[in-house]
């Protein structure tokens, strides 16, 4: 019987849960997928400390890179010395403190924003959810006990095809995220640089297991070396690239530790004060 339970779920998790998951992500219209996908954040953000200042920098930031989407995309800036950053369902993206702190160029952080962009408009994590979700309502509705056997085989298979599945994802956001960059003329190779940054364990060498960006987001040589024929082989990809002194002027308030608008206000009333002397 057990094995017979095992075949069935083994079926299900390979066979019919993909399938299911992505018509139920096709089916479902936008403005429940950004429902689902703030309420979801909501949850997590209690739990982050988030800089509204460095939010707003990251916000114009991406419209300065000229990145477009059909989703209300709002990204937030974690304070905090970790090195993640990931996107949930319907538009939010969530970066950290400690992966802005290991780039080297504005370009990066363009990288990794049409990275993680991809993700949102190609409803990857929303797919992975929807499929999860179809699993467990099948299992629960044959077995009548999910937390029995039964779910403990289905959480163990869960784990390895779940992991598949986060590459493919991965690769397909790898590409559409370099597609953006060629669209806007930013330097396709950023995302090499990024990825071989973090893949090494970072330029201010953090231990392995501070870079949660691993975890979530597998790096791997032969990945790297995917782009790097991407950029090679395909022709499009050579183009001049455009220098952006806007976006590198955001990249750098973003790794500072002052408050750029304070410094604005600031800089207002030293010109006003001086303005009354001279009056």
């Amino acid at each position: 019987m057990i094995c017979i339970l095992s075949i069935i779920i083994w079926s299900y998790v390979y066979w019919i849960s993909p399938f299911i998951g992505e018509r139920v992500a096709q089916m479902m219209p936008i403005e429940a997928e950004i429902a689902m996908g703030d309420r979801l954040y909501s949850s997590i953000s209690t739990t982050v400390d988030i800089d509204s200042t460095k939010s707003a920098l990251l916000m114009d930031f991406y419209r300065e890179c000229g990145f477009q989407s059909e989703y209300p995309i709002r990204i937030e800036y974690a304070d905090e010395d970790v090195v993640n950053a990931f996107a949930v369902p319907g538009g939010r993206i969530l970066i950290y403190e400690g992966i802005v702190r290991e780039m080297e160029s504005w370009e990066e952080l363009a990288a990794l924003m049409g990275h993680e962009l991809a993700h949102v408009n190609e409803r990857h994590s929303f797919i992975q959810l929807a499929r999860t979700l179809s699993g467990y309502l099948i299992i629960s509705a044959l077995t009548g006990d999910i937390g029995g056997i039964s779910a403990i085989i289905i959480e163990n298979v869960n784990q390895i095809y779940e992991l598949s599945f986060s590459r493919n994802h991965e690769t397909e956001a790898d590409e559409i995220g370099m597609s953006y960059l060629k669209e806007l003329k930013i330097r396709p190779d950023a995302m090499v640089d990024l990825f071989s940054r973090l893949e090494s364990g970072g330029i201010k060498g953090q231990l392995a297991k501070s870079m949660e960006y691993l975890s979530t987001h597998p790096i791997t040589g032969d990945r790297m070396k995917h782009l790097l024929e991407i950029i090679t082989e395909d022709e499009s990809f050579q183009y001049d690239q455009l220098d952006n002194p806007r976006a590198k002027e955001i990249w750098e308030q973003l790794r500072t530790d002052d408050d750029p608008l304070e410094e604005e206000e600031e800089e207002e009333e030293e010109e006003e004060e001086e303005e009354e002397i001279e009056q």
